[in-house]
């Protein structure tokens, strides 16, 4: 390949995975957190890749699919791509990373694009899109994954646009995390509740998370019917 792909891009950044680490009481939850990405980094391995073809009772999609997302991740960020028609897809790995992370006491903030982008099966991974979706996450703040110009422009062309974004507090196109019925908010919301009491220093971004996630769960069962 001589030119870069169009692919959708997520660039995250865990929050307070640092400062977690220099604190031996969470080793526990930081452990669980990198375990986790491991796993779900692992299902997108060449290996895993291979072994898929031939699988029995694999949907040819389905294989198609897998073996053309990218995941790459280190220490306290990582990143995800795909081509440009497994957009919905990639929402849906949004959706289980931030439930996965929230579980065990993390927040993400990131980024998400469309654009040209080289990102192969050993984990390497260039182009202006990644420079474009990196630029987005260091201006997100809070722990959120927000839209950039071109990835709204694509999904104003598709049918479920409503189903994967949501304007935020701050107006921002943001990725809805909200995946399930009002039970798994409930359950999200006793941990951030949780981390209101017991932590100070990312206090406004829990808070923001608290504020957030009903709107996301109310756009989520609003657009499906429920």
């Amino acid at each position: 390949m001589d030119v870069y792909e169009q692919r959708i891009i997520v660039y995250a950044d865990i929050l307070g995975w640092s400062n977690a680490c220099n604190d031996m009481a969470r080793f526990p939850s930081l452990q669980k957190a990198a375990d986790k990405i491991a796993d779900y980094a692992r299902k997108f391995s060449l290996p895993v890749k291979e072994s898929l073809k031939n699988a029995q009772g694999v949907s040819p999609e389905s294989i198609e699919q897998h073996a053309v997302i990218q995941f790459s991740f280190f220490s306290d960020n990582f990143a995800i791509s795909a081509p440009v028609n497994l957009v919905e897809m990639i929402f849906k790995i949004i959706f289980f990373a931030t439930h996965e992370l929230l579980r065990v006491g993390f927040l993400i903030r990131g980024g998400v694009t469309v654009g040209g982008l080289y990102h192969n099966d050993a984990g390497v991974i260039f182009g202006p899109a990644l420079i474009e979706a990196v630029a987005i996450e260091k201006k997100a703040c809070y722990p959120r994954i927000i839209c950039g110009d071109s990835l709204i422009d694509f999904l104003d062309q598709t049918d479920y646009k409503n189903n994967v974004i949501i304007r935020d507090l701050n107006k921002k196109w943001v990725a809805n995390i909200a995946c399930g019925s009002f039970c798994a908010m409930t359950d999200l919301n006793k941990i951030i509740e949780e981390k209101l009491i017991t932590q100070t220093k990312f206090k406004d971004k829990w808070q923001y998370m608290q504020d957030m996630l009903p709107l996301m769960y109310n756009e989520y069962n609003s657009v499906r019917g429920i």
